[in-house]
């Protein structure tokens, strides 16, 4: 527990390694930790965590999900925006969380097909028609 800081600092390190165009310096992180660490301290943390997780940063998100659907969908560009907003809307609702990315992309281009009457996809099984998306998403 007494390196709990060290590990969030590190981590938040790392994600804005990740996501950022432009990620903070380590002396920004070695402010947020109140100086508790030197610059040493975090970048051996954070080799340690990288090594850890085996440098696997990667997460199947629902966007990577709605893109692979998108293609098989012929790129339908209005589509997959109402597919892309919808996706992204579910994040914030803890209702999603215990449904894996790859559902909540396939419901969303699902609805969008619905909502742009882009008729039926493929064979439809009875668990996902219209209403039990519905249902799933209220």
């Amino acid at each position: 527990m007494e390196n709990l800081q060290l590990v969030g600092v590190t981590a938040l390190l790392i994600a804005s390694k990740y996501e950022e165009v432009m990620a903070p310096s380590i002396e920004s992180f070695i402010y947020v930790a109140d100086g508790g660490y030197t610059e040493e301290e975090i970048l051996k943390a954070e080799r340690y965590l990288l090594h850890i997780i085996g440098f696997d940063l990667s997460y199947p998100n629902p966007m990577h999900f709605v893109r692979r659907i998108s293609k098989a969908d012929d790129y339908d560009i209005h589509t997959r925006t109402i597919a892309k907003y919808l996706v992204e809307i579910s994040l914030v609702d803890d209702r999603f969380l215990k449904y894996t990315p790859s559902i909540v992309a396939a419901a969303g281009m699902f609805l969008s097909r619905q909502m742009m009457d882009r008729g039926p996809w493929v064979y439809i099984p009875v668990s996902l028609n219209v209403t039990n998306v519905y249902r799933m998403l209220i």
